[in-house]
């Protein structure tokens, strides 16, 4: 006997799609969305992070196992903070003896627009055990500044 293999459309499971819609930046807020968070590599994938909001700075960490610093490229361009690097693959060219890949490889790039406010001449990276976290201050007329009451 015969099965077909074919699935029945449902217009509403893309709808209600809620591991795609919690994995998106909507709640993050404009300044802080990626700009492209597609790789530039055919493999598709981009370094998982998370953002913080001190008080006087936002710090950024991205998960990026297996690279050492000179393995990833930081710039900063018009308000755009880039990430970029490759993980090459290190096994043979013919993957022989491999029953399954699920670590990402190839080039990598993720982009985040940042707020006018920050100060650009101040922000600072560090990479250990995998992290690479990037603090970037806010400018000091931005943070906030208490007042005495007399």
């Amino acid at each position: 006997m015969l099965q077909s293999s074919l699935t029945r459309w449902n217009p509403t499971r893309e709808a209600f799609n809620l591991d795609r819609f919690f994995n998106e930046d909507v709640f993050l807020p404009r300044f802080f969305r990626a700009v492209d968070e597609r790789d530039t590599g055919p493999t598709g994938w981009a370094p998982r992070s998370d953002i913080q909001e001190l008080e006087a700075a936002y710090r950024i960490d991205v998960e990026l196992p297996g690279l050492t610093k000179k393995d990833i490229e930081l710039t900063f361009e018009d308000h755009v903070l880039t990430i970029a690097g490759e993980r090459v693959f290190q096994g043979d060219n013919d993957a022989k003896g491999f029953r399954r890949f699920e670590r990402a490889y190839g080039k990598f790039s993720r982009s985040f627009t940042l707020p006018n406010t920050v100060d650009s001449e101040k922000i600072e990276a560090k990479f250990k055990d995998g992290i690479l976290t990037v603090m970037v201050p806010k400018a000091p007329e931005v943070q906030p500044k208490r007042i005495a009451i007399s």
